[in-house]
Formats: structure tokens, sequence, C-alpha cells
């Protein structure tokens, strides 16, 4: 898919040493980069992606997307996308990248500190005596 294409729903963004290039995949991991991939660089709880941006490129990393613009100048042959909302860009941009996959189904996520589980499993059980179709994913299985 086009970087163009990849792009197009993100907002309050500034791209620099912009190639319309075929995008491969896209990471948050720098050590997951391969040639033709995006590597977006988040802060983490214990890491900071953007540390890992020279490792990314590396690897073959041809767009970086950040919150944080680099001190050196940014290299001709990477095109660099700042952002303010990094997760936002990731989360749309895979979105995107994987033809939305959510788009035709409803989705539900439970949140909270005790029940999660109970409760998926309860939903799941209500769906399918209703024969509705449904898929539960969690930390214990899906």
């Amino acid at each position: 898919m086009k970087l163009s294409e990849l792009i197009k729903n993100l907002s309050s963004y500034k791209v620099y040493n912009f190639k319309n290039i075929n995008i491969k995949g896209i990471s948050c991991n720098s050590l997951k980069i391969k040639s033709g991939f995006i590597f977006v660089a988040i802060k983490g709880e214990r890491y900071d992606g953007f540390k890992f941006i020279p490792e990314a490129i590396s690897r073959g990393a041809k767009v970086i997307i950040s919150e944080i613009l680099p001190k050196e100048r940014v290299l001709p042959d990477v095109t660099y996308i700042h952002t303010k909302n990094i997760r936002q860009a990731y989360s749309r941009i895979c979105a995107e990248f994987y033809q939305n996959p959510s788009k035709d189904m409803k989705v539900v996520g439970v949140t909270g500190t005790n029940g999660k589980t109970t409760i998926t499993y309860l939903l799941e059980k209500i769906l399918k005596k209703e024969k509705r179709d449904s898929l539960l994913m969690g930390t214990i299985n899906y």
C-alpha cells in the first residue's frame, strides 16, 4: 500500500522528505523492522522508541513516525512524519494498512479492575445462544 493512502486520515502532522513508496509493514518494535517498513517511535513506560530510530533505519525502515523532531538533519532516503499524537497516528495507519478490519463488525471492549473475563465469557455465551457469530479475545485465550 502506498504511503499517501496510509496517512490520508492522520490529523495534525508534518511530513519531511515525502516519498510515496509502497509500504510493506508497520511496527513500533525496531527489531521487527524490515526493508520498506514504517517505524513508529512510541515512548513507553520503560523504553523511548525515539532512541531506536537509528536501529530501525539500519534494518530498512523507510518511514519514521514520531512526536519528536530529530536534532540532526533528516536522512534524504527516509520519510519522516512528525505528529502530535503518536498513538492515534499508529492506530489509524494500522487500520488503513490492514483494510479497516473492524468496520464490518461490532467491537466491544471491556475494561476495569475486576470481572473482565467473567463479563466476556457471559457475553460470548449469550451471543452463541442467540446464534450470533462472536469472537472472544483476551489475555487468557482467543
